[in-house]
């Protein structure tokens, strides 16, 4: 009598081997997006670029919630343009996210030292991380 290989026995090797390739890939993905996430250390401001050390001594501290940082509006003030209240803003993440307020968002937002920034009017979605450009336009 002739046996035939049997149909389970395939199966036991593949799925196995499937599954550990999926996660060795996935591993692979994860480490590269975390290599290639950086922390700001600048940020440009109107077309000048400071350390977060120079603007965490400009700016007036600000509290909203349970965050700290600096008013954007006394930074913007000191780093930007003359009238400021007629311009609008657009902040920039490392990672290409982007947010434009006015001016009177500003006035209720903060630049916190992590690098993100936080308005107290504005819903969590115009919360910006690791912000490297406010764009005065």
């Amino acid at each position: 009598m002739i046996s035939r290989p049997d149909d389970t026995m395939g199966k036991e090797r593949i799925i196995p081997l499937l599954a550990l390739t999926f996660l060795l890939l996935s591993s692979e993905a994860t480490l590269y997006v975390y290599a290639t996430t950086t922390n700001a250390t600048t940020i440009t401001i109107n077309a000048q670029t400071y350390t977060y050390d120079q603007i965490f001594t400009l700016a007036e501290p600000r509290t909203i919630d349970d965050f700290q940082g600096i008013a954007l509006d006394d930074l913007i003030k000191k780093t930007g343009p003359i009238n400021p209240e007629t311009y609008t803003y657009t902040i920039n993440g490392a990672d290409g996210y982007q947010k434009t307020v006015k001016w009177e968002n500003l006035q209720q937002g903060l630049l916190t030292i992590e690098g993100q920034v936080i308005f107290a009017d504005l819903p969590k979605a115009f919360r910006v991380r690791d912000v490297i450009q406010i764009e005065v336009k």
